[in-house]
């Protein structure tokens, strides 16, 4: 985890992330199942907006591509999610070598459905 954490420091040294909150990321696997499709849309639609906000906000305060911190649990299905669309890395907090600065520059939420 210290070399994958290497690559993302930021000139004062830390670790620049937009943190999911609890209540966003309890509902992600409820939306990858796929049961509800319409919902699954436009949470999914949503949850873009946001990051895109949040990321134009970073840029504006002078901050680079943030990190988006997660749990481990999603990780994965959140990295997927938004590949194709977002340059930020995701990591989960078990990723986060004990070393580094976090700097918390956002946090997503609140997503309305």
């Amino acid at each position: 985890s210290k070399t994958i954490c290497e690559k993302f420091l930021s000139k004062d040294k830390n670790l620049q992330i937009i943190r999911l909150s609890e209540n966003i990321e309890e509902k992600i696997p409820y939306i990858l199942d796929g049961n509800n499709k319409h919902f699954s849309k436009q949470f999914i639609e949503n949850l873009f907006c946001a990051i895109t906000e949040k990321n134009k906000n970073a840029i504006e305060m002078g901050y680079e591509c943030p990190i988006i911190l997660c749990s481990s649990a999603i990780r994965r299905h959140l990295k997927n999610l938004i590949k194709n669309n977002f340059s930020n890395h995701v990591m989960s907090y078990k990723e986060i070598d004990k070393h580094y600065k976090v700097k918390e520059i956002a946090v997503i939420s609140e997503i309305n459905i």
